[in-house]
């Protein structure tokens, strides 16, 4: 083994580089052989009885080659977990157990490593392709950047996303839901179901009005400045601050164009997609937006029952949902807080695909004004975590994307070339959890579970969408789990249930969320015990 000398980043980089050339002429020269004589099976001719040995002796050399370098692996893995185990756990433990002073300050011991203190350029560099959104794109709108990212900033990134993770419950809002370990999209979903209930039978006469708003380019238009003063403002060591910003500053991306990389492109803000770190960034700047209005704005929100907590935002990553009653006022307060916030990120909301839902009782005159104040466009309806919010029951026609969405699925692979094994995969992992989400989190009508079920069968049995075949075997036999014979579909009689105990489940042991605490208010603490006043019913 080669001893390098130089800075660690160097020395890694060196290292990689030799690693990869070796490994591509051990790969050339071990599997020249093999091909030449592979070649030689497939000739009419064949193998002679000694290269039918040589074959056979090569193969298995290079199978017991992969197989001893897999088992290296896996003890070396093993051997390093239990070296660094005394020391991790230490780390976790001081991490996980600093407690909020303040603004959150936080006491960890680091170890007086001789590193540099700092990221390689080299790993930062980002490869870019561009995928379509629509079938003819024509404007850079069009297209869906994903970023490649070196393998070795992916550890690192994912090193210092482990080490967040133990403090970022303790930091974030429970307005803010993803990426924050013990909080659900469930709750989000009920809790907003829960006041567009309210908007639907309140009986006040200025009402409330729910905004929605998209932010342009989320990821891209962060702040790196703010970043770093939010990082040192909640009490994270410098050190790891440092850290967090090296692996954010400066990347430069090539973007992949007709097969051929551009110029290299330094960006100056904006966390990168697809990147481990960026979504708990992300989270921890959005959580300037919720400060603000717990701080500044305590009076806004709805509540769902009399004396209740007021519910004044809902955060799903940059998917922002504000509540508020229907005045003037609040809106323009509601403007305010949208437009401190953008200066503060460097971010701009997108009218254009904002949206404003009112409650009944809001007269038009009113739904009007506010519209025109907003600059955006007034709705009966809105989705929000892909859940349809109405002020109405949902019938089998709100479901229509969500049935077309399956069935295109089923028509884009096509029936002909799968094996009945392909289809069963695809029917358990794709189809069926497709209209999972939904069924979980709202009311969804037997037709639809039906019409989702007529598709799912059709894929298993039929040749293709213009041939139908015999169904070989009900499928209410074929959806027993398969040590009972089955294959492990689910019917929709038997889908539903499992999945609201879930979520009742989850409610009984999580008795501190604001979920929790709004439905206590409404319902008392055994909510199933209820007995509903009239022109009440939960969502």
């Amino acid at each position: 083994m080669k001893n390098d000398v130089g800075w660690p980043d160097e020395v890694l980089n060196r290292k990689c580089s030799r690693t990869l050339r070796g490994l591509f002429f051990w790969s050339r020269n071990r599997l020249k052989e093999l091909n030449k004589l592979k070649i030689l099976e497939c000739t009419p001719e064949g193998l002679s009885p000694e290269q039918d040995v040589e074959l056979r002796r090569v193969a298995t050399a290079l199978n017991s080659t992969l197989t001893r370098l897999a088992m290296r692996w896996r003890q070396r893995a093993k051997a390093r977990w239990v070296e660094e185990g005394d020391s991790n756990s230490h780390f976790f433990h001081a991490f996980t157990s600093a407690r909020r002073r303040g603004n959150c300050i936080l006491e960890i011991q680091h170890s007086n490593g001789g590193t540099s203190n700092s990221m390689c350029e080299r790993w930062k560099d980002t490869l870019v392709i561009l995928l379509p959104k629509v079938k003819n794109p024509e404007h850079p709108t069009n297209f869906r950047p994903i970023s490649l990212y070196q393998t070795i900033y992916k550890v690192v990134a994912k090193v210092l996303v482990n080490r967040l993770k133990g403090v970022i419950p303790k930091l974030i809002c429970e307005e803010q839901a993803p990426f924050v370990p013990g909080r659900s999209i469930s709750n989000h979903c009920l809790l907003g179901q829960e006041v567009i209930n309210k908007f639907k039978i309140s009986k006040a006469s200025s009402g409330f009005f729910a905004l929605k708003v998209d932010m342009e380019q989320a990821y891209d238009k962060m702040s790196w400045k703010t970043l770093k003063l939010i990082l040192r403002r909640m009490g994270f060591p410098l050190r790891f601050s440092d850290w967090v910003l090296n692996c954010v500053q400066d990347p430069k991306f090539s973007i992949l164009i007709n097969g051929q990389l551009s110029d290299g492109i330094v960006a100056r803000s904006g966390f990168r997609q697809w990147c481990p770190l960026s979504p708990y960034l992300f989270i921890l700047c959005s959580e300037l937006l919720s400060l603000h209005i717990h701080q500044n704005y305590q009076k806004m929100g709805v509540s769902i029952s009399g004396g209740g907590p007021l519910v004044s935002h809902l955060l799903y990553a940059d998917n922002v949902l504000l509540f508020a009653g229907a005045s003037i006022p609040n809106l323009r307060n509601i403007i305010s807080i949208m437009e401190d916030y953008c200066s503060w990120m460097g971010q701009r909301v997108n009218r254009s695909k904002c949206a404003i839902l009112f409650s009944n009782k809001v007269s038009s005159t009113t739904k009007s004004r506010l519209a025109k104040i907003a600059g955006c466009r007034r709705v009966e309806e809105m989705e929000y975590l892909g859940l349809k919010f109405a002020l109405r029951r949902l019938t089998k026609v709100d479901f229509a994307p969500l049935i077309q969405k399956v069935r295109n699925h089923t028509l884009a692979w096509g029936i002909r070339h799968l094996s009945l094994a392909g289809r069963i995969t695809l029917i358990n992992f794709v189809l069926i959890p497709t209209y999972v989400y939904v069924v979980s989190h709202t009311i969804v009508s037997k037709s639809v579970l039906n019409e989702m079920e007529k598709i799912c069968r059709s894929f298993l049995w039929n040749v293709d969408v213009e041939h139908r075949s015999i169904h070989y075997a009900s499928w209410e036999n074929i959806s027993r789990p398969r040590k009972k014979g089955g294959l492990g579909f689910h019917t929709s009689d038997m889908l539903v249930g499992p999945l609201r105990a879930r979520i009742a489940w989850e409610y009984i042991c999580k008795p501190s969320n604001i979920l929790q605490r709004c439905m206590e208010n409404k319902y008392g603490r055994w909510p199933w015990e209820y007995e509903g006043k009239r022109g009440d019913s939960v969502s």
